[in-house]
Order: C-alpha cells, then sequence, then structure tokens
C-alpha cells in the first residue's frame, strides 16, 4: 500500500489533484519549461522500446506538451500526461499517463529519464498519485500493462502492491512479447 504523502485534497472544481508534493517530486501540470527535458528523455530510444510512444524532436516534444496543458483531466478514454519535477529544482524527470476508463479504472504508464533510474523517484511518485486518485469520487483500481521484459518497471509495480492478475502473449513494435496487467484496488474503509 502506498504510504500517504502531503498533498492537497483532489480539486473539486477541476477534479485534479495538481500539483501533488512529495518529500522529494512534484506531480503537476506540463509547463513550455518542460519541453527540453522532456525531449531529451523522449529521444532516448532504449526508454522508447516498452512504451507506447516512439523518440520525439523538439518541435514534437513543443506541440505534445501545449496540448496536455489544456488537455482536460479525468475525461473517460482520454489519456493525460504529467510532469514528475523535482521539488528542489522543478526541472522534469519524467512523466506519468492516466487514462480513466468509464469502469472506474484509471490506466497509468510511466516514463523516467535513464539518468533518474535507481532512486525510488518513480516508486514515490506513482505512490503519492495513487494516495490523491483513492481521494477521488468513483475511481475504484489503478490498472498498468507492461512488457514482461521490461524488468524495472515490473518491480515498480510490484513496490507499490500492485498485482499481476493476467498474461498475454502479443508483438509489440514488431517483437513478440508478453504483457502483463497488473491491479491495485482502493484501499477498503474499515468497519
Amino acid at each position: 500500500m502506498p504510504t500517504p504523502h502531503p498533498h492537497p485534497a483532489v480539486d473539486t472544481a477541476s477534479g485534479e489533484p495538481w500539483p501533488i508534493d512529495t518529500p522529494r517530486l512534484r506531480l503537476r501540470r506540463m509547463q513550455a519549461a518542460d519541453v527540453a527535458g522532456f525531449a531529451a528523455y523522449r529521444a532516448d530510444p532504449a526508454l522508447a522500446r516498452y512504451q507506447g510512444w516512439s523518440p520525439l524532436s523538439p518541435a514534437q516534444a513543443a506541440r505534445f506538451i501545449e496540448s496536455m496543458q489544456d488537455q482536460p483531466g479525468f475525461i473517460e478514454e482520454t489519456w493525460l500526461q504529467i510532469t514528475i519535477a523535482t521539488r528542489s529544482t522543478d526541472a522534469i524527470v519524467g512523466d506519468i499517463g492516466l487514462c480513466l476508463h468509464a469502469e472506474g479504472e484509471v490506466e497509468i504508464g510511466f516514463t523516467l529519464a535513464t539518468s533518474c533510474h535507481g532512486k525510488g523517484y518513480a516508486t514515490e511518485a506513482l505512490g503519492a498519485l495513487a494516495d490523491a486518485l483513492w481521494r477521488r469520487s468513483g475511481i475504484e483500481r489503478l490498472i498498468a500493462v507492461v512488457d514482461a521484459r521490461n524488468e524495472a518497471c515490473v518491480r515498480v509495480l510490484q513496490r507499490l502492491g500492485m498485482r499481476q492478475v493476467a498474461s498475454t502473449a502479443t508483438v509489440f513494435k514488431g517483437e513478440p512479447c508478453t504483457e502483463l496487467r497488473y491491479v491495485l484496488e482502493a484501499p477498503r474503509p474499515r468497519a
């Protein structure tokens, strides 16, 4: 179960919990200042290997970030990308994609710059996000679909307490692979 982190309650006007602060990170809407950092890690073919996106040029990154700035949050079957930034500098180090499904599920995907791997940032960010989403009415579970070869991502999901519920053989980016589906249920109120 994620550890609670200090953050504001969900903004009832917009339905969004941003920003969410953790001891080292801030989850927030994407900003124009994020373009260079976002383009840099999104241009890394090793990071793109297991992701649903392809490497981006700086111009493509700028257009994408501009589209996310005004993207409404929590619209069914629509992805929203938010920034993972360091609290000390507000520099982007990664991003999280969220997609609300009609059945009370929020699908998540995440990317972290290679220079930030192994620091616990993904676990910290996703744990804080889960805590904030449980405060949102109607969110019953988080789901993640991951390529089994992406062992670092699998470990993050397991550290969050997500459990594997399915395994499917498929082809992704022209390579045979196994997709794993993970679920984290909302905590139930104690009686």
